[in-house]
């Protein structure tokens, strides 16, 4: 089997509290591989981007989704990205036009952290980009006591 790391960068790495493995992805030609615990493995699961809607941008964070069996993650990538990856199924979603108003593609995203006490992500990145995407509602919101036009951009999903 052919080393996919090779001399690449690892950029992050989020734990799988659910299957006991861990995600990291990498720079370069981006890829994003997962370590098996039980294995004592590394795969490759880059090619769970399909038509490649991820290939061609820098993949800036991952955060694990420790509400879903699956165990999944989310991603962010700096061309204004945001997917998740289905473990179970091996595909990415393209999530990252869930956002109102597109603001998500006019900003390159370099953070994504999951919140699972009230199932939500949050984005962050250029420009002041912030965002709160509700996993349970599949969309963004805005934060509760904030006027329309201040308010950072919530993510439904």
């Amino acid at each position: 089997m052919a080393n996919f790391i090779g001399s690449a960068t690892i950029r992050g790495v989020a734990c799988d509290t659910i299957n006991g493995g861990a995600y990291f992805l990498g720079t370069g030609t981006p890829f994003l591989g997962y370590y098996n615990s039980t294995s004592n493995r590394t795969n490759n699961i880059t090619k769970s981007f399909g038509d490649g809607f991820i290939k061609g941008t820098t993949i800036n964070d991952i955060t694990f989704d420790s509400i879903n069996q699956d165990g999944g993650i989310f991603i962010a990538t700096d061309l204004g990205g945001f997917y998740y990856y289905n473990r179970t199924t091996n595909l990415t979603h393209n999530l990252s036009a869930t956002d109102v108003g597109n603001w998500i593609a006019a900003n390159g995203l370099s953070d994504a952290s999951f919140n699972p006490k009230n199932e939500t992500v949050y984005i962050a990145g250029a420009a002041g980009a912030f965002g709160v995407y509700l996993r349970r509602n599949l969309s963004f919101t805005a934060p509760a006591g904030e006027s329309e036009d201040t308010t950072a951009p919530i993510i439904n999903g």
